[in-house]
């Protein structure tokens, strides 16, 4: 969380979007391998249902390719196959 400066208000009270700093932190260029049995599982399924050869805990399942309907089918196959 950042501290806003009241200086990024418009006149109306609302934030000033355009007056806002640069988010510090950048997720996307961050590799974590997963942390523990649960997240490595889970990083598992990833990558056999996107087909990706590494899965860090930041990815973003849409991002990567992910389909809320298409893949749903096969991860919830997976989470049983895993007993998860």
């Amino acid at each position: 969380m950042n501290r806003i400066n009241l200086s990024t208000l418009t006149v109306n009270g609302k934030i000033d979007r355009q007056a806002l700093p640069e988010p510090s932190i950048n997720f996307h260029n961050q590799f974590e391998t997963p942390r523990n049995k649960v997240e490595s599982q889970l990083a598992t399924i990833w990558k056999n249902i996107l087909n990706q050869k590494e899965i860090s805990i930041h990815d973003n399942f849409f991002s990567l390719g992910g389909d809320s309907i298409l893949n749903k089918t096969q991860w919830i196959k997976q989470l049983h196959t895993n007993r998860m």
